[in-house]
């Protein structure tokens, strides 16, 4: 029924609402003008008896006291402000339903430890309710890397959308939105804006999980009924009118676990991880073996990484146990540079690129290749980005495959027919450059890109072996075959393609020859020379078929 408040003040209660769902920039599109994240503002105060009572409660215990003893769940019961009055009986079931499954609670609880200080701590700046340090116990019940069937993902559950309006990027080798670290700081931010929109922690929370758009058309459908539009009264989903009720839930057994006979695991009122500062890409195995930790450990601080590598962005942050920061920093000091990091950039600059050519190109199993980089696809397109082994046999070619990670080194990869066939085609070598750096050598270089020193020499125009530091060298970008050694191919019967680095073609009537690298490359004429007596005879072989 409407109270009598709203039947006497319908049509001003109706233009407040709509005035405000109007100033706010949008109208059922989110996306349609995503809105200027709010940061770290000071809660709006709005007379309802839901609004933060952020100044009380900060006369309780102020963030300046988070240095104190006391434990971390007894600083957040201190912080909880919502109302104890919103849907009691749907509370009291999700009450119901975490007392009878303490260990499912219990390992919610393990979980989200690491990451809770933290929380509370940027809640607490803010001068947001405790409530809300909870919030990813409902959304993702902790699990760093959840993802729901509608395509959210972290522990703060971002659609993809809102999390690129609140800067976290999204690509296949990271994903801001499992960041604790950034995902935090943009949820943190969208709920503040969702308070000021709404004024009210309830509907803040409601458009956190329905949209804002629906949240306000379900606000101003209940004004043009006569009915208060608060959390209680509005149409929304179920899993949203659930959405709240569920929180307070797990708030009340934090706040009061003994009454569910329930014990919550003791955690320390202290940070447990440390922001690390680092400018240089650096192996994720190798940051873990630094801090001597686990690589498990440094993933569950680190969960946004989806490749081997720590790449340094602006903003972006790294997270160690804050026990193990010194030894990183001290063993860090004492690492040899040349052994911090093992993969690097490429970038295909064709399409319909194999997979299985990039892989043997640089001594990588195609599982391994397309794991790295999480692709199920045997090929891949133009303009595509790939992390890919230095293939490190020693530390002369460890510093040799040091590549600058803003200018990734180019491939093409080998053509192949459109029909599928084996037949040998005629394909044209690609080149790129690479800079010389200390300790490498033309053996080395030639060796790594499958070339012959005469070859590198000859097409760097080059008349010694000696090669200077910061001098840039043209190398081969791919496996290719000579049009003439294409031709002795298919005459003796070798269907192979040019594969692996080296540039092998193996005749298949003489395997037992092994034709070497420098033969089966581009040296089509050494290679015809020193199998001439095998070339002969599968010649004669395939006249006898042909005549057959």
């Amino acid at each position: 029924m409407p109270c009598a408040a709203v039947a006497e003040n319908q049509n001003d209660m109706l233009n407040e609402a709509l005035s405000r769902y109007e100033n706010l920039n949008y109208v059922n599109d989110l996306y349609a003008q995503p809105l200027k994240p709010a940061k770290r503002m000071a809660p709006v105060v709005a007379g309802n008896t839901q609004s933060t009572v952020a100044t009380a409660q900060n006369n309780i215990y102020s963030f300046e006291q988070s240095s104190s003893n006391l434990d971390l769940w007894k600083k957040m019961r201190s912080r909880f402000s919502m109302s104890d009055n919103i849907a009691p009986d749907t509370v009291a079931q999700f009450e119901r339903y975490y007392q009878n499954r303490p260990d499912y609670f219990g390992r919610i609880v393990l979980r989200g430890s690491p990451y809770l200080f933290h929380i509370l701590n940027e809640t607490e700046k803010r001068g947001m309710p405790g409530e809300i340090a909870l919030l990813p116990m409902i959304e993702s019940a902790f699990v760093t890397q959840a993802k729901s069937g509608a395509g959210a993902s972290g522990i703060w559950q971002f659609m993809p959308k809102t999390g690129k309006a609140y800067g976290l990027k999204q690509n296949h080798w990271y994903d801001g939105r499992n960041d604790i670290y950034a995902a935090t700081d943009a949820a943190l931010d969208y709920l503040q804006q969702l308070y000021r929109m709404f004024g009210d922690w309830a509907l803040a929370l409601a458009a956190y999980n329905a949209g804002e758009g629906r949240v306000a058309r379900a606000q101003r459908k209940a004004i043009e009924q006569g009915i208060e539009p608060i959390y209680e009264n509005l149409d929304l989903p179920k899993e949203t009118r659930e959405y709240v009720p569920k929180l307070l839930a797990v708030r009340n057994l934090v706040r009061n676990p003994s009454s569910f006979d329930m014990t919550l695991k003791k955690i320390d009122n202290k940070a447990y991880f440390e922001v690390v500062h680092i400018d240089q890409p650096m192996d994720m195995e190798v940051i873990a073996d630094l801090a001597e930790i686990s690589i498990d450990e440094l993933h569950r601080l680190n969960p946004g990484h989806r490749v081997p590598v720590w790449v340094p962005q602006p903003g972006r942050k790294l997270l160690l146990p804050k026990k193990s920061v010194a030894t990183f920093k001290r063993n860090l000091s004492t690492a040899e540079p040349e052994s911090l990091l093992s993969w690097k950039p490429i970038r295909v600059t064709e399409n319909n690129v194999k997979l299985s050519t990039v892989a043997a190109q640089y001594g990588m199993s195609l599982s391994e290749l397309k794991s790295i980089n999480r692709l199920k696809a045997d090929a891949v397109g133009k303009g595509t980005v790939l992390l890919v082994s230095n293939e490190r046999e020693d530390d002369d070619n460890n510093q040799m495959d040091e590549i600058d990670w803003d200018e990734p080194v180019q491939i093409v990869a080998v053509k192949v027919a459109s029909d599928g066939s084996k037949k040998a085609k005629k394909q044209t070598v690609r080149y790129g450059t690479i800079k010389i750096k200390k300790g490498m050598t033309l053996s080395r270089i030639a060796k790594r890109y499958g070339m012959t020193v005469a070859e590198l020499k000859k097409l760097n125009g080059m008349k010694s072996n000696r090669v200077s530091i910061g001098k840039s060298l043209k190398v081969k970008a791919s496996g290719s075959v000579s049009a003439k050694n294409a031709k002795n191919a298919k005459n003796a019967k070798n269907t192979k393609n040019v594969k692996g680095k080296a540039g092998k073609a193996v005749s298949k009537n003489n395997k037992s020859n092994k034709v070497s690298n420098k033969k089966g490359n581009k040296s089509g004429k050494a290679a015809a020379k020193s199998s001439k007596t095998a070339n002969k005879t599968a010649s004669k072989n395939t006249s006898k078929k042909k005549k057959k």
